[in-house]
């Protein structure tokens, strides 16, 4: 079982202003990726969408102040860690659009050049899933594939604390973590959180 982290690049600053006082119920982490592999971290949730040809990271409603240059860079941090340590590392790619007007052509097959982008440029990272989140199809088919069990607020109970993500992972990292899985990867939010 290795350690994943869910929403992996929700520690960037939200991008709306008007959203800025409710980033609390959309993030996931707090350190940033350097960070979360040195917590143990080896398996990372990437979400992305676009409108038109511009790169958006996002989770939900949530856009982040990240740019495509800034993910190369984090993307080059992991590879050189896996070819340093020959230890596999892996990202989870998802479509995070949610809804048929974030749902379209460009946005579907600028996706699908990023995910072979990344694929074909970082062959010492593993990539996996491809899937979006408006009906929940493959807009890109990976190689590979990892079994998950996540333990995080949006999918365990109880649901008062899913809009607070942070409370679910103080209350439950620590044992969720010690009870393991069977699944190739946990993946937790807050993953500095043991």
């Amino acid at each position: 079982m290795q350690i994943a982290s869910h929403n992996s690049w929700t520690f960037a600053p939200v991008k709306q202003w008007y959203l800025r006082p409710l980033a609390f119920m959309a993030r996931c982490q707090r350190i940033n990726i350097k960070e979360q592999l040195e917590q143990g971290v080896r398996s990372f949730d990437l979400r992305v969408r676009y409108n038109k040809d511009v790169f958006i990271m996002a989770h939900g409603i949530f856009k982040y102040n990240y740019t495509l240059l800034q993910l190369h860079d984090d993307l080059q941090t992991i590879s050189q860690y896996s070819r340093t340590t020959q230890e596999n590392v892996s990202i989870r790619v998802i479509h995070e659009v949610r809804n048929k007007s974030q749902y379209t052509e460009d946005s579907k097959f600028y996706f699908g050049e990023l995910c072979f982008n990344l694929e074909y440029g970082y062959p010492s990272i593993t990539f996996y899933g491809g899937n979006n989140l408006y009906n929940g199809e493959k807009d890109y088919q990976f190689k590979d594939d990892f079994s998950i069990e996540g333990k995080y607020s949006s999918v365990c109970p109880p649901k008062i604390d899913d809009l607070y993500p942070y409370l679910y992972a103080r209350l439950n990292n620590h044992s969720n973590i010690q009870k393991g899985t069977t699944k190739d990867l946990l993946m937790i939010d807050f993953v500095d959180i043991k």
